[in-house]
């Protein structure tokens, strides 16, 4: 029966450093890192939806546009943005604790896509954030509150910037992941 020592090593021989053998490790944390990116491509697609639904252009909201006495459900709109900024944010704490201890040369990848995970979450969270305070504001407008009666016409330009803004980063987070997911 063969002997094992602390550095791994049986009979002489490295385990983790033999031709052929799998480094379970760095396996569980391809696996981890991609679990995790399939969840915040899950909770950005919801957003993106959203986003789509709001500002697209599509001969549905031509139509809306000309039926005005259907409004848009700005309710259900603002609780699942609110529930796309929670999880975002919720991923973001849970990359916070992915551990990725190990050889350098394997974990540089690895530790550059948790990294940019973490911004693409926040960049989920805050384009959601930001498409929400507009869809609150618009939907104040809607129902007349004195305070937001002439929201579209001044204050939406601006607002609409700083969230134009926040989808530029989620953009610019989106396509770093796609670079780095192709070396990984």
């Amino acid at each position: 029966m063969a002997n094992s020592n602390q550095a791994g090593e049986q009979d002489g021989i490295r385990v983790c450093g033999s031709p052929g053998t799998l480094d379970t490790q760095r396996m569980r944390r391809k696996a981890q890192l991609v679990a995790i990116a399939c969840d915040i491509a899950s909770v950005a697609k919801r957003y993106q939806k959203i986003h789509h639904e709001f500002f697209g252009i599509s001969m549905r909201r031509i139509l809306r546009t000309l039926q005005s006495d259907k409004l848009m459900d700005f309710p259900s709109l603002e609780i699942e943005l609110e529930s796309i900024e929670a999880e975002s944010k919720c991923i973001q704490q849970t990359l916070d604790n992915v551990g990725l201890d190990g050889p350098p040369r394997h974990v540089k990848t690895a530790i550059a896509i948790r990294d940019a995970l973490a911004e693409y979450a926040k960049a989920v969270s805050d384009a959601a954030l930001n498409l929400n305070l507009i869809c609150r504001s618009l939907h104040r407008e809607s129902r007349c509150e004195a305070e937001f009666a002439d929201y579209s016409a001044s204050r939406f330009r601006h607002d609409k910037a700083v969230y134009d803004a926040s989808v530029q980063e989620f953009r610019r987070w989106g396509a770093r992941l796609t670079e780095l997911f192709k070396t990984f």
